[in-house]
C-alpha cells in the first residue's frame, strides 16, 4: 500500500502534464517500460532453486487444504469483504467533484492530496502499532473510517476548494488507518507454512471487493437514481 500510493503520488503531476500532450503519452510510456525491462534484466538475479522435500504441486495442495480449514482466516476474509465491498465509490466521487467544478488541475490536486494523506496515515499507523495491541486499534479504525466517509456529506454546491482539500486529507488518513490495520490482521491469521498463498488469497478478496464496490456505487446512482449523499450514507453505515 505504501509503494502503491507513493507511486500514484509521484505519477500525478507528470500524468496531468501528459494528459494535455497526446503525442508524448505513448512515447513516454514506451520509454518507461523499456527502462523497466532493462533494469530488470541487469539487476535481478535469480537465486538457486531450493530442493523441496515434496513436489511443488503437492506442497501447494497441502497449503490450500490448510487454508480451507482455517476458520480464523476466513472470518478475517469476511471482515475484508464487509469493509472493502462498500468503501470504494471513487467513480461516483469523481463525477460529484466535476459537478462542483473541481476539474482539471483542481481535480488533480485533490487526488494528489488524497494519496499524500493516505501515505501519512500509513506512517501514523507505523508509530501507533508499536505502542498499542492490534485489537485496540481495529474498532477505532473502523469507526474512524466510517466518520471519514461521512465527511463527504459536506459536498454541497457552495463547497470551497480548501474545504474539499480538508475532506480529502481527513478521509485519506482514516482510510489508510483501517486498511493497514486490516492488512496487519490478515497477515497474522494466515496459517503457518501457508503465508504467501494465504496472504495472496486475502489480498485478492480485498481487490475484488473494492472493485465490486466501485461498480455497485455507480450502478446505484445511474440505474436507481440514488443521490451522492445516499451512497455516502450507505457506505458509512455498512
Amino acid at each position: 500500500q505504501l509503494l502503491l500510493h507513493f507511486g500514484a503520488l509521484v505519477a500525478a503531476p507528470p500524468s496531468g502534464f501528459l494528459a494535455g500532450h497526446a503525442v508524448l503519452t505513448p512515447l513516454v510510456g514506451a520509454a518507461l517500460l523499456l527502462a523497466l525491462a532493462l533494469c530488470s534484466y541487469g539487476l535481478m538475479r535469480e537465486e538457486t532453486p531450493v530442493r523441496r522435500s515434496k513436489p511443488a504441486a503437492s506442497q501447494a495442495w497441502s497449503q490450500l487444504c490448510s487454508l480451507t480449514r482455517s476458520r480464523t482466516m476466513w472470518s478475517v476474509a469476511a471482515i475484508l469483504v464487509l469493509v472493502f465491498s462498500v468503501s470504494n465509490f471513487s467513480t461516483v466521487l469523481e463525477d460529484q467533484q466535476k459537478l462542483l467544478g473541481f476539474v482539471g488541475s483542481l481535480h488533480d490536486a485533490l487526488e494528489f492530496t488524497s494519496h499524500a494523506a493516505f501515505l501519512a496515515g500509513i506512517l501514523i499507523y507505523l508509530m501507533v502499532c508499536r505502542r498499542y495491541p492490534l485489537q485496540s486499534l481495529l474498532i477505532p479504525g473502523i469507526v474512524g473510517n466510517a466518520l471519514g466517509t461521512l465527511l463527504y456529506l459536506g459536498y454541497h454546491p457552495h463547497l470551497t476548494f480548501p474545504e474539499a482539500m480538508l475532506i480529502e486529507v481527513l478521509n485519506g488518513i482514516a482510510s489508510a488507518l483501517i486498511a493497514v490495520t486490516l492488512f496487519d490482521l490478515a497477515i497474522r491469521v494466515v496459517p503457518v507454512g501457508s503465508e504467501c498463498l494465504g496472504y495472496a488469497v486475502l489480498m485478492s478478496i480485498t481487490n475484488i471487493s473494492s472493485s465490486f464496490s466501485d461498480v455497485l456505487s455507480e450502478k446505484l446512482v445511474m440505474h436507481y437514481q440514488l443521490s451522492f449523499a445516499m451512497v455516502v450514507g450507505i457506505s458509512a453505515a455498512s
